[in-house]
């Protein structure tokens, strides 16, 4: 498992309870999401609001300069 660093107000949300750790020490994964059971919209907003930090890259099937 990598690290990173998460926006200051993001950071509670980042650390995986032991039991996760656990599971995941047995079964590698390369992304794990936890949220708890009615915070779903709550997260969606929390998530869309982080900074948008990587460029919009072009698609295969557009022409170039679009």
């Amino acid at each position: 498992m990598g690290t990173y660093d998460l926006p200051a107000d993001l950071e509670p949300y980042g650390r995986l309870p032991t039991w996760l750790r656990a599971f995941l020490a047995e079964h590698p994964s390369t992304g794990v999401s936890v949220i708890p059971i009615g915070r779903e919209d709550a997260a969606r907003k929390e998530f869309e609001r982080l900074p948008k930090v990587a460029p919009k890259l072009p698609r295969d099937s557009e022409p170039e300069g679009q």
